[in-house]
């Protein structure tokens, strides 16, 4: 069906998200579903992870709309930042803080 998990780089406090799904299963909400699980986890049990950063291809406006529903920010567009199938690919940087994550789940608490 589908892949999403964290790469963690305990010197520098950050973690890689990363992601993918199968063809017959995207736009149902799994993955933005995922995302949002994955970043709870880690910010909930890693203390000292401090920044959860995630990159999609600048043509992939799905992947985007799920991390910006989790509460990534846009950072920076980086031209020819990955090579795939010999070609240099253009991609997308966002990131969470966790002072960020944690903000945005005191506002859903107060919601309730």
């Amino acid at each position: 069906m589908g892949a999403v998990g964290l790469h963690l780089i305990e010197k520098y406090g950050h973690a890689e998200l990363g992601y993918w799904l199968g063809k017959p299963y995207r736009r149902r909400g799994y993955i933005s579903e995922a995302v949002g699980a994955l970043i709870t986890a880690g910010f909930e049990h890693l203390p000292d992870l401090a920044r959860i950063q995630a990159i999609h291809k600048l043509d992939n406006d799905a992947s985007g709309g799920a991390l910006l529903a989790n509460g990534l920010t846009r950072e920076a567009t980086l031209d020819d930042y990955v090579i795939k199938d010999g070609m240099s690919q253009t991609v997308v940087s966002y990131r969470i803080l966790r002072r960020e994550w944690a903000a945005g789940r005191t506002q859903d608490a107060d919601k309730k």
